[in-house]
Formats: structure tokens, sequence, C-alpha cells
């Protein structure tokens, strides 16, 4: 059981570290925002929305950097756009960059803190909030916000896989000794070394006999002593390899115990009349096993 177990733990470990290598390998580093890059892809983010609307006179204010992963986008005038547009054209602007491809928009009005618009893109479809377009936002004076992905969202999402691979060996422990466990209580019906010795059915494993529909229970000794006259029915096995085998080999010096034994044994066999232990005396004792009852 032990060595089963160490092996267990052993496999299961390997599975988490191949698990968290496959991590490695298929997923991508954050990529830091360079403040002089995400200042110059935005301002032409800004400039074209501009030109998308006919306007190429105004200008678009300085970039501002709200904190590490976050900036806004002032204009000069007040403008009216088109979200489609506006996502086009960050995205078409953005791919052309080494900025991180992940990130949120969001359009505030410059007197005030509610959202009027925003999107949110990732490179997996299924997790994108990606915006309607063909209504356009009123004239009015906007500010667009950009988040790109935080590092510490990627550190998390690390920490999490890897809390749970590490925590893979002791979920499958857990899963293989409940196993073990609700296996243990289950008594086979028909286990591989039941014998038939006449009438009676018996069961090495489970220490007992079956004679006629009755249940008998057997100590672990009479069962021992049974099954080594069981392997040569009617055939004398002599008391020295009785007392080795049962007894001498598990370093036990025995003196009348075998005769003690064999006797419990035969009351336990008497109500099949076509079994019969008997003694060959001065040599050892036979299992008789008749096959006319």
């Amino acid at each position: 059981m032990q060595t089963m177990t160490k092996n267990l733990l052993y496999y299961t470990s390997l599975l988490g570290l191949l698990f968290l290598g496959m991590w490695s390998c298929t997923s991508e580093p954050f990529e830091a925002v360079d403040p002089t890059t995400a200042t110059v892809a935005l301002r032409e983010v800004g400039h074209e929305l501009l030109l998308s609307q006919g306007d190429s006179t105004s200008r678009v204010l300085s970039v501002e950097q709200q904190d590490a992963a976050t900036f806004s986008i002032r204009f000069e005038q007040e403008l009216a756009f088109d979200p489609g547009d506006l996502f086009l054209i960050s995205e078409r602007v953005l791919k052309k960059t080494n900025l991180p491809k992940d990130h949120t928009l969001a359009v505030f009005p410059c007197n005030g803190e509610v959202v009027v618009y925003s999107y949110r893109y990732r490179k997996l479809a299924e997790k994108s909030l990606l915006p309607c377009g063909g209504r356009l936002l009123p004239k009015d004076c906007y500010i667009l916000q950009v988040t790109f992905e935080d590092m510490n969202d990627k550190t998390q999402s690390f920490s999490h896989l890897y809390i749970l691979i590490s925590l893979l060996p002791v979920v499958f422990l857990v899963l293989y000794f409940l196993r073990k466990r609700k296996q243990s209580g289950k008594v086979p019906e028909a286990p591989d070394d039941t014998l038939t010795l006449g009438q009676t059915t018996f069961y090495p494993t489970q220490l007992k006999l079956l004679v006629a529909a009755k249940e008998v229970a057997l100590s672990r000794k009479e069962s021992e002593l049974l099954v080594i006259l069981a392997e040569r029915p009617n055939e004398v096995v002599t008391r020295e390899e009785l007392t080795k085998r049962v007894w001498e080999d598990h370093g036990v010096v025995v003196g009348r115990s075998l005769d003690t034994y064999i006797s419990k044994l035969r009351k336990k066999l008497q109500h099949d009349e076509a079994l019969q232990i008997t003694n060959v005396h001065g040599v050892g004792y036979k299992l008789e096993v008749s096959s006319e009852v």
C-alpha cells in the first residue's frame, strides 16, 4: 500500500507539472505598456476618428497617462461619431504596435464620469464584449480612455492555475482512498479463489464456509490449514508440512496447536457428509472428499 501510494503521488505530481509546462508554453507573457508607443498610437486613433467625421483641422490634445496601464485622449473640439468607427480604427491602429492587444475602451463626457459607451476586447472572441455600430453619439466633448490588460491579471490567473495544479495530487489521493474504502466494504459474491469442496463452498480470503446455505466463520489458521489440505484432496499431508507452512514459516513454534485447530475444523465441516478430515497416525492428515454423496 505504501509503495502504491508513493507511485500514485509521483504520477499525479508529474501530471501536474505537465499541465503547468503546457500552460507556460501556450500562454503569452504580458506585454509591458510603453508610454511613448501608447501615446503615439492613441494620438493616431484620435486623429483618424476626427478624419472619419470630416474634421481635418481640429487637434487631438495631449494623451494623459492615468496609471501603468490606462491612458486618456482629449480633443480640442466637440465631436459626434459612430462607436463602430471608433472600434475599427482602434483595432487597426493597435494591431500595428507591440502594445498589449487585450484592452478596454470607454468614452466619458468631459463634464461627467458616466460612461456613455465602452467595449472590451480580448484575443479570444468569446471573452470579448464588442460594440454595436450605427448609433451615433451626439455632438459633445468626449474623453476616450483605454486600459490595457494589467500585468496583475495574468499574475493572478497564473497563481490560481498554479494552486489548482498543486492540489491535483491531493485530489487524486483523496479519490483513490475513497475508492479503495468503498471497494473494501464490498463482499464479492464469487471471488476468484472460491473453492468447491463436496457440498461446501470455501472462501479462503473471507475466512468462511457456506454449507447447506449456512455460513460458517473460520479463523485465519483454520482457513490456512484447509487451503493446504484442499490442495491435495484425498492425499495425506504430513504434520511437518502443515506445521511449517502455517506456523513455523512465520517464526512461531507450536506444540499441540495443529491437533487443536484440526479438531475445530472437523466440527465446522461435519454438516457436509462429503467431507471428512482423517488422521493418519504418526504421519499427518487427509481431507477426504467423496463424490457419491
